[in-house]
């Protein structure tokens, strides 16, 4: 018994060392170990950390585990979600002040979006719904060329020309219908309370947008119970 909160101890503290190395939580670090590495048996865990504890501080470990986790989020994803659709304004990109023209809109891409998107290209359907009131799909579609964004979405719907806007369901019902999707397997990400209450009365599973939105759904994956 001692022998084996021994162990645990090594264990946690190997942790903390991935934590400081890598900048990942403790409880990623452990979950790569048990699911990938089965090291869960104590004493096993305990002689493979003693026997390789330098590596914990190598760049080769740190960027083993960088891969290790990226390859967990994405399957998490694919196993829960068939779908993930997005609101544009705060959520992919800055929004710019209300009144702007269109020819004046600056697009600018937020932290974690492109990294997020690059994992997720090819694995689920991606879309975008978002509240306009003067601008189409067509122009959201344009805007996202220019940084290369508009590759990455099977569907974009506008709320200006479908007629209704969120928190409405019906403008992200039908984009799951356009991606012959079900609501129960679509994950609907914004930044705003009327995003959250159009996704709920869609019948989707719901995330917030943080400042970075890669770590907010990387963290809506291992809380989901917590998220709102």
């Amino acid at each position: 018994h001692s022998f084996n909160n021994c162990c645990t101890r090594t264990i946690y503290r190997a942790a903390s060392f991935a934590h400081h190395r890598t900048r990942c939580n403790r409880q990623s670090f452990l979950f790569v170990l048990c699911a990938k590495e089965n090291w869960w048996r104590p004493r096993r865990c305990f002689r493979r950390i003693r026997a390789n504890r330098r590596e914990l501080y190598s760049p080769l470990f740190r960027n083993y585990l960088y891969k290790q986790l990226v390859a967990d989020m994405v399957d998490l994803i694919t196993k829960r979600f068939d779908c993930v659709l997005f609101d544009l304004g705060n959520t992919l990109i800055a929004q710019e002040n209300p009144g702007t023209p269109y020819e004046g809109l600056q697009v600018q891409i937020l932290p974690g979006v492109q990294q997020l998107l690059d994992e997720l290209n090819g694995k689920v359907k991606l879309g975008i719904v978002s509240n306009t009131k003067t601008i189409t799909a067509a122009d959201i579609q344009a805007k996202l060329v220019t940084v290369g964004l508009a590759k990455y979405f099977q569907t974009v719907i506008a709320t200006a020309e479908f007629g209704t806007h969120k928190p409405d369901p019906a403008p992200i019902r039908a984009a799951i219908e356009h991606l012959q999707s079900s609501a129960a397997r679509t994950l609907y990400v914004g930044d705003v309370e009327t995003d959250k209450q159009a996704a709920l009365a869609a019948g989707v599973h719901f995330a917030y947008a943080g400042p970075n939105l890669y770590e907010s759904i990387k963290q809506y994956l291992l809380h989901s119970d917590s998220a709102f």
